[in-house]
């Protein structure tokens, strides 16, 4: 199938210029969990509460699937230089959890760090409106590559970590990752950004520009897509590169390392 082509690094954490982006593994969902025991992360994310077991079989489920890639965002103001390297047990892990996923062991260090996530998702791409008989041809053709487009969320859980330009940062170095690592079959990247998130609309399509595409007011929802050129085969890597630019242009520095987990 064309997901397995895809390629997701584990053992891959990303820094940015105040970021340190790791996978989501069983060590960070305590934490993780008693975030969306908030009212307000759960109707800005449009989220519905899960007990911790449940939290576990998700994060179970997202590290196992094809068609994502999920990050935990760690401040590196609150980590030591050599805390990417640690991998001790902590209050966070149980044997069974260590037995489920070995290199869950997170250190204390590291869960104390965690300030939100980032998350790309293949969704299938918006049909275009067709009316020609070339257009059901095509349809009757015989089956083709699926067309995919990108889905990008990012949550800052911490408020202490808020309007600090980590969001933007997150989102570029998500983006310059599905590029070299993931994929880049897509066809456009796009927020689904609820209608009550002030914060996450202004973050999409003031800062960063992107544009309203539809609404879905039944699930109280804005399709936000970023502007690329038709048939663009880099449109990830375009669109960080934007988004980079809106970074430097604020004064906050860019940099992008990928270093072993």
């Amino acid at each position: 199938p064309y997901l397995t082509r895809c390629m997701v690094r584990q053992n891959l954490a990303i820094e940015t210029a105040d970021l340190v982006l790791v996978p989501y593994e069983t060590g960070h969902v305590p934490k993780y969990h008693m975030w969306m025991k908030s009212d307000e992360l759960q109707r800005l994310t449009a989220s519905e509460p899960l007990t911790l077991e449940e939290e576990f079989a998700q994060q179970k489920n997202w590290l196992e699937k094809h068609d994502r890639v999920t990050f935990i965002l760690l401040d590196k103001a609150r980590l030591p230089p050599t805390a990417l390297h640690l991998s001790i047990p902590t209050s966070h892990e149980t044997p069974a959890m260590s037995d489920v996923h070995p290199s869950s062991l997170i250190s204390d260090l590291e869960v104390e760090a965690m300030i939100g996530d980032v998350n790309f998702y293949l969704i299938p791409a918006e049909e275009p409106e067709s009316d020609g008989v070339r257009d059901l041809e095509d349809r009757r053709s015989p089956a083709q590559v699926p067309i995919f487009e990108g889905e990008i969320s990012v949550m800052i859980a911490d408020p202490t970590a808020r309007r600090r330009g980590l969001a933007s940062q997150a989102i570029a170095a998500c983006l310059v990752y599905v590029h070299k690592y993931f994929t880049e079959d897509i066809t456009a990247v796009v927020a689904k950004v609820s209608l009550d998130n002030e914060a996450s609309l202004n973050l999409f399509k003031d800062k960063l520009g992107f544009i309203e595409r539809k609404r879905i007011l039944c699930f109280n929802e804005v399709d936000l897509v970023y502007p690329t050129v038709p048939g663009s085969k880099t449109v990830a890597a375009d669109t960080a590169s934007r988004i980079i630019s809106h970074i430097e242009k604020s004064g906050k520095p860019w940099s992008f390392f990928c270093v072993p987990r």
